[in-house]
């Protein structure tokens, strides 16, 4: 096994593997629906209106959304704050250039550059610190980009990198976070000042993108103390502070929000929520969450309308991975935080009022769990490596027939009890879709490819780049690639 890797040389695989993600996630646009004009409102009234109130924006045609909240005669996005605080970013100086050659912008143009800009972007990033981990774990460059490729094209993290949604950004967030917090642990308990405040403002960032990711802050955060004890006292108390700082500027910005728009830092926009009966679905339990049901349990993994596993297969290797990432006492913390991330998210959404995720082809609330589910394929012994293969090809063909088509995909699930198993199949449908030639707009399309052959540039270029990563192997590093990188044994 790989011992140290060339500094230079794996920077730049780290960098391919960024712009392979880069160029796969941007080269598919989707109108966000009602989400994600909830939060593409929000956006163009602050930057243009300088104010939080989407009044002129939530109506109108290219914007219409009802995901909106209501109070004291004037709308606002019902959405975290996360997405909408980096566009704002993002949009202001773009909007500042556009007008230098057009005085109006197109809606699609802008919706398609936030998506990229806010959520593509920080995807690929963060699945390049997902290959760099893999990598560190297992020793090898095949391996590590083929777990990389499984969970970043495989999983419904493909489809959501092109939607303006929150779920996937703040998987990536808390990805990074994870990354980070690995390597305080790998580096003895010692962490910089600026490593320290980027772990807290990722989970921080994360919390206020998707507030179900709570328990995975809290997770995450409590690996990252453990990971400072290490260090001494001192240093590991000075690291705390810096971090908290990190989070408590994107929380202090959402309070900040809450109490401008609805007159209390602590009174949430979902409560206040302008469809009735959402309103009465939110305020059951905890924000909707009530008791786990292991009915629902089994159409979140298992069925075929909503089912984790049925769409994306690879991920059941990826939990018979943990048996040997339990067992690699290097890697036994990060074992017990995936495990705990994963089967926590998963118990939790399966007491949520809306569990099915409403107008979507898979289960979209759990993708912020996704990335930690798909580290235990990388402690999969060598000879189970033709069988991730082949479930990651599965995975990924299925994932590029929605993201192809439409990813929001209606449908009503809410008695499904009542229904054969196959009468709604999202695949079904996509594939049907794209038979009458449905497809939805990409690159390809863009300079005049149709059909099937808009995919050839995608293929092309995702091709190219895999080879260019792979290319470089060492002498060493090949001879441990074919022997599928980990041992038999951990």
């Amino acid at each position: 096994m790989e011992t140290q890797s060339p500094p230079y040389r794996f920077r730049r695989d780290t960098l391919l593997v960024f712009l392979l993600l880069a160029f796969a996630y941007g080269y598919f646009f989707h109108n966000s629906g009602w989400n994600g004009n909830s939060r593409l409102g929000t956006i163009m009234a602050v930057v243009h209106e300088h104010r939080l109130e989407i009044d002129r924006f939530h109506a109108w045609g290219p914007t219409q959304t009802s995901d909106k909240a209501e109070f004291n005669g004037h709308f606002y996005s019902d959405k975290a704050i996360g997405v909408a605080l980096l566009g704002v970013v993002a949009y202001f100086p773009f909007s500042l250039i556009a007008r230098l050659f057009s005085p109006s912008i197109n809606v699609d143009t802008i919706r398609h550059y936030l998506t990229f800009v806010v959520v593509g972007l920080p995807s690929a990033l963060a699945g390049s610190l997902f290959y760099r981990s893999c990598r560190d774990a297992s020793g090898s460059r095949a391996r590590a980009l083929l777990v990389t490729l499984a969970y970043a094209l495989g999983t419904m993290a493909f489809a959501y990198s092109a939607l303006l949604f929150g779920h996937q950004l703040a998987a990536s967030l808390l990805l990074v976070a994870f990354f980070l917090a690995m390597r305080v642990r790998r580096s003895g308990g010692i962490a910089g000042a600026a490593l320290s405040f980027g772990l807290g403002l990722a989970l921080g960032l994360s919390l206020v993108t998707d507030y179900s990711s709570l328990l995975l802050v809290i997770i995450t955060a409590v690996y990252a103390l453990r990971a400072l004890r290490r260090g001494s006292a001192a240093h590991a108390l000075k690291s705390v502070g810096i971090a908290s700082i990190g989070a408590l500027i994107p929380i202090g910005l959402q309070l900040a929000n809450n109490a401008v728009c609805f007159g209390s830092p602590f009174r949430n926009a979902y409560a206040l929520h302008a469809v009735p009966g959402y309103q009465e679905g939110i305020h059951q339990g905890i924000m909707g969450i009530t008791l786990p049901r292991l009915d629902v349990l089994f159409y979140l993994t298992f069925h075929p309308a909503r089912g984790l596993f049925w769409q994306s297969p690879v991920l059941l290797a990826a939990c018979a991975g943990f048996a040997w990432m339990l067992r690699d006492r290097a890697w036994r913390d990060e074992a017990v935080v995936a495990l705990c991330a994963a089967a926590g998210y998963l118990v939790v959404n399966s007491g949520y009022f809306c569990w099915w995720g409403g107008w979507s082809f898979g289960p979209r609330f759990l993708i912020p769990m996704l990335p930690f589910l798909a580290f235990g394929l990388v402690f999969l012994p060598a000879r189970f490596q033709p069988s991730v293969i082949a479930l990651a090809v599965v995975s990924a063909l299925q994932m590029l027939v929605y993201t192809a088509q439409e990813p929001i995909i209606p449908a009503d699930l809410t008695d499904i009890a009542s229904r054969p198993a196959f009468h709604y199949w999202p695949l079904g449908a996509s594939l049907g879709a794209l038979a009458r030639g449905r497809w939805g707009p990409n690159l390809g399309a863009s300079v005049g490819l149709r059909g099937v052959m808009a995919l050839a540039p995608f293929i092309a270029g995702v091709a190219l780049l895999t080879r260019g990563i792979l290319a470089r192997a060492t002498p060493t590093e090949s001879a441990e690639v074919e022997n599928g990188g980990r041992g038999e044994t951990p």
